[in-house]
């Protein structure tokens, strides 16, 4: 017996003959195709959800077989048979199944005796996704379109940061996962009594999208306080400090981790610095206090903004580099 059946629908199920009868197994001598067709630019997502069918160590005997194309010429994606539930299929990793291009052939076949239940499966036609136009950026892979579970890698120009840095995935109906853009980062300064200062000194904070945070002073230099100063504004930067906690009343107006590190500057255009953003829980002990003033400046120090031991038992000292 032989039966060929063509599929055209955005989403539906397909089973092998006589399923799911619980007492009335699939027909011996059976050859059962169907073909899953979709439009030009579209793939097929399929995803068996149960499978009973006669076991043998190769499959030889009864079997689903699932071809890249329109018929079993194409290349074949599986071989499957054995008693397999959705999960059982999902932890071997034998359930999903994508084609290549539009077209998917499944080919059920039983030989003459011992038969079972069969097989399930659902398709869903996914679409692929067009390469992003995302300003200030480079983009990657440069081919204009990607299937479904694959993705686009977003670098940004100098002196702008991917928001947020995921890749972008391509979903099921041609959309991405998440929406990537290269915006600039925008810092501003905040004094002892957690306001934004008007004097050109203070706490150095940077603004990425909607995440605040404080600048870190590894790899910080003198051109890194210029670099950051004259994107605020100002002409120049005049000193920076490091080596401590924030004060207290910064504490409590923000409160937010380390968002910068490793701001490295080879010029005085932060277009040409490098940097990182991260979302690591960094204590606050090396936070940059930047001054673009005129006049010499350092972070008032009190004993009671003392900064916390570090692990070793000693304590950072407040160091401050006049330009």
């Amino acid at each position: 017996k032989q039966w060929y059946q063509r599929r055209v629908a955005i989403t539906a199920g397909i089973a092998s003959p006589g399923y799911p009868r619980h007492y009335n197994n699939y027909p011996d001598s059976t050859d059962c195709g169907i073909v899953i067709l979709a439009e030009e630019g579209q793939q097929i997502l399929l995803e068996f959800s149960y499978i009973y069918i006669e076991y043998s160590k190769t499959c030889d005997y009864d079997y689903v077989k699932v071809y890249d194309g329109l018929d079993k010429n194409a290349p074949l994606l599986a071989t499957l048979c054995g008693r397999k539930t959705r999960e059982d299929l999902r932890e071997l990793k034998l359930s999903e199944w994508i084609s290549s291009g539009n077209a998917m052939y499944i080919l059920f076949h039983s030989d003459s005796y011992v038969n079972d239940r069969g097989y399930s499966a659902d398709y869903t036609i996914a679409n692929t996704c067009n390469k992003p136009t995302i300003e200030n950026s480079y983009i990657s892979p440069t081919e204009e379109t990607v299937n479904y579970q694959e993705s686009y890698s977003v670098t940004c120009m100098a002196g702008y940061t991917t928001y947020p840095s995921d890749p972008m995935v391509c979903q099921k109906d041609g959309t991405f996962d998440v929406t990537v853009a290269c915006i600039r980062i925008q810092f501003f300064l905040v004094n002892s009594a957690g306001e934004p200062s008007a004097d050109a000194h203070g706490l150095l904070f940077a603004r990425v999208g909607d995440n605040v945070g404080t600048v870190r002073d590894n790899k910080f230099s003198d051109l890194s306080a210029s670099a950051i100063c004259q994107e605020m504004g100002y002409t120049s930067a005049r000193s920076w400090s490091s080596g401590r906690t924030m004060w207290p009343s910064v504490q409590m107006a923000y409160n937010v981790n380390v968002l910068l590190v490793d701001v490295e500057c080879q010029t005085e255009s932060f277009a040409q610095c490098s940097y990182e953003t991260t979302k690591r829980g960094y204590s606050h002990r090396q936070d940059v206090f930047l001054n673009c003033g005129i006049s010499e400046w350092a972070p008032e120090w009190s004993e009671d903004w003392a900064p916390d031991a570090n692990d070793d038992g000693s304590y950072n000292i407040l160091q401050t580099h006049i330009i």
